[in-house]
């Protein structure tokens, strides 16, 4: 609080712990001292006088943003009193620090502004409905290969996309409080969408918001590798080979071939099992199988049974880092 005094200057005459801390002066340093006197800094002073001036001459409150000795930010406010002669005699302050609003609200908009670039870029779409199953939000850059704009939708029910299947039973599941999945097929286009009910405190369902994922090339891709797998399985089981797959831990996780009907044996008999104890006999092998896994490609003769010789090949199977998958 502060009071004018008989040369028209006003200086505190009331300050709590907070303000000292604030200024980071005890009180003695403050108390009886114009706003020049008792602030440290002289541009700090020289804004609260300012502030401190407008409010007795307009008599209404103010209120500003200041930045705090320790470099903080702060939200200040005088309320001017006034005598019943009219004239402005105490002023009460206020200063609450948002150094630490401010930044949460920063740290806010920079995950926004990145969550923003993400859904602007990644092949993805992103939707919330309301109660009435309106929608109020439709972004994403998968958006485009549907033929459909940001916001186009934006006010409409989700029944404009009934004839699509499965829409009506996927929503239908979300707004009954349940997640739900649900995938849309437009053309070679696919999208794979993933809903989730949003509800209030007391539980009720308030909305749904949703997320899908443009999978058209990853479902293209996987459709190309189930079509050429079943063209290498129709080569092994009418050829005189054996061809097979371990996984890392000398699992069987793919074994066809004419030749396996000379052991007794058919395809996809061994998937499942454990190549080391299928072979524990052949030692020599097991060792060229371990080379294989360890990067190193080899090939090799062996003894299948006392009238029977494979020359066999092995070959690491790599992914897209590098890394040996089997």
């Amino acid at each position: 609080m502060a009071e004018r005094g008989e040369d028209g200057q006003f200086r505190c005459v009331v300050v709590n712990a907070a303000y000292e801390a604030f200024l980071e002066r005890p009180a003695a340093q403050v108390l009886g001292k114009t706003a020049a006197e008792g602030i440290g800094d002289s541009i700090l002073a020289e804004r609260v006088v300012a502030r401190w001036e407008q409010a007795a001459r307009t008599g209404e409150p103010v209120h500003w943003e200041l930045t705090t000795p320790a470099g903080g930010t702060a939200i200040g406010q005088v309320t001017p009193l006034f005598e019943a002669n009219g004239e402005c005699r105490l002023l009460v302050g206020s200063l609450r620090d948002i150094t630490a609003l401010r930044g949460a609200e920063q740290a806010r908009e920079m995950a926004e502004g990145r969550l923003q670039a993400v859904i602007q870029s990644a092949p993805l779409v992103v939707f919330a409905l309301d109660q009435e199953r309106r929608i109020t939000v439709l972004e994403g850059a998968a958006l485009a290969r549907f033929g459909v704009s940001v916001g186009e939708f934006i006010g409409e029910n989700v029944s404009t996309f009934a004839y699509l299947a499965g829409v009506t039973e996927a929503f239908d599941r979300a707004f009954g409080g349940e997640a739900a999945h649900w995938t849309v097929m437009v053309g070679e286009s696919r999208l794979d969408i993933d809903l989730a009910p949003v509800k209030d405190a007391n539980g009720t369902v308030t909305g749904v918001v949703g997320v899908g994922i443009d999978v058209t090339e990853r479902h293209r891709a996987e459709q190309a590798r189930e079509v050429a797998e079943r063209r290498l399985r129709t080569v092994a089981e009418n050829a005189p080979l054996v061809l097979w797959a371990i996984d890392p831990n000398g699992v069987y996780t793919l074994c066809e071939g004419d030749l396996l009907g000379a052991l007794g044996l058919r395809g996809g008999d061994l998937v499942g099992t454990s190549l080391y104890e299928q072979l524990k006999n052949s030692p020599d092998v097991i060792e060229h199988v371990r080379s294989g896994l360890a990067g190193e490609p080899r090939t090799f003769t062996w003894t299948v049974n006392e009238n029977t010789w494979w020359e066999s090949s092995v070959a690491p199977l790599v992914d897209d880092a590098g890394r040996v998958e089997g």
